[in-house]
């Protein structure tokens, strides 16, 4: 509780951390690898590269201020109250995911993903959501060009898609209650879609 972290690597291979109240600087990056069962709360993070292979992680209201190549290879994740700026390639190749409370700037977002739920989100992402599988997104926006190419079994309700070409490419794609802005040319290219 209440610390602040500078240098690299202090949380590789941990169990029921929990972290509480802290910063963690620039400096520490790739600071939370290959752990299990841990909880941050309240926390801000300005260093990249966080969080990579964890199993079981609960996040809730942390701010990231450079989130490139965070969350890659974690499973079971309960996620609420992020902020996230720059997170290019954020959650790459990671699976079981629940996310309530969500902003997102950076681009190639959940690429590779599998079985995540999301709820009240903003995301701000080019290339969102390619090679997915079993995602969905309830009451939210996305504003995205090439939103979703290559998925499987996405899911949208009640959301907002705004971007160039979105949502081609996609095999067995739900739209239920959704409206599409009025940069959203070419969308559906071979998709199979029931809106």
């Amino acid at each position: 509780k209440n610390c602040e972290f500078e240098g690299k690597y202090p949380f590789w291979h941990n169990e029921n951390a929990v972290i509480e109240n802290c910063i963690f600087r620039e400096g520490a990056r790739a600071a939370i690898w290959y752990t299990k069962s841990m909880k941050m709360i309240d926390s801000i993070i300005e260093a990249p590269k966080m969080f990579r292979d964890i199993d079981g992680l609960f996040l809730k209201n942390v701010t990231f201020s450079d989130a490139k190549e965070t969350l890659w290879y974690c499973q079971n994740l309960d996620i609420h109250d992020i902020k996230v700026k720059n997170g290019d390639y954020i959650f790459m190749h990671s699976s079981n995911i629940k996310i309530d409370k969500f902003e997102l700037d950076g681009n190639y977002s959940f690429q590779y993903c599998k079985n995540v739920e999301i709820h009240n989100a903003t995301i701000n992402s080019k290339d969102a959501f390619w090679n997915t599988e079993n995602v969905t997104v309830y009451d939210s926006v996305i504003n995205s060009e090439y939103f979703a190419w290559h998925s499987k079994n996405l899911r949208l309700v009640n959301c907002k898609v705004s971007g160039l070409q979105p949502l081609c490419y996609c095999d067995d794609l739900v739209m239920e209650n959704c409206t599409m802005g009025e940069v959203c040319n070419l969308c559906f290219e071979y998709s199979t879609i029931k809106a």
